[in-house]
């Protein structure tokens, strides 16, 4: 007896099964890409909020080093000398102000302030009082 093989019995893919399979992989690598360009945002907001911090804190150091009679002498209001070598290739994102709020008491405040652009365009602040 002879055997003949029907035109379903055959392995393979229908063009459909193809399409769906295709579809579904390119919503997975698109749902990959949109991931990462989230992830590279946070990591970047970090990065930026690290060297305000390293900045805000440098500039603290420096106001330590100075005596009572040098720190009575600054302006109230200054902006801040960011260093380029303390923030790298990301300085010219930074602007900071320094306050220095004199109490009635003959106490002293130092408000130290600075803020940057974030890689979205959103401005970012970060103080230490």
């Amino acid at each position: 007896m002879k055997r003949t093989l029907s035109h379903r019995s055959q392995a393979g893919f229908t063009i459909m099964e193809v399409v769906i399979a295709t579809s579904v992989v390119a919503m997975l690598f698109a749902s990959v890409v949109m991931s990462l360009g989230i992830s590279f945002r946070f990591l970047d907001n970090a990065r930026l909020s690290t060297l305000a911090s390293q900045v805000l804190q440098s500039e603290v150091e420096t106001m330590r080093l100075l005596s009572w009679d040098q720190i009575i002498q600054l302006d109230e209001e200054a902006d801040l000398a960011i260093e380029q070598g303390l923030a790298d290739a990301a300085f010219e994102r930074f602007s900071g102000t320094r306050r220095i709020i004199h109490d009635h008491d003959h106490r002293i405040t130092l408000e130290v302030e600075v803020r940057w652009e974030g890689i979205n365009g959103r401005e970012h602040e970060r103080r230490y009082i």
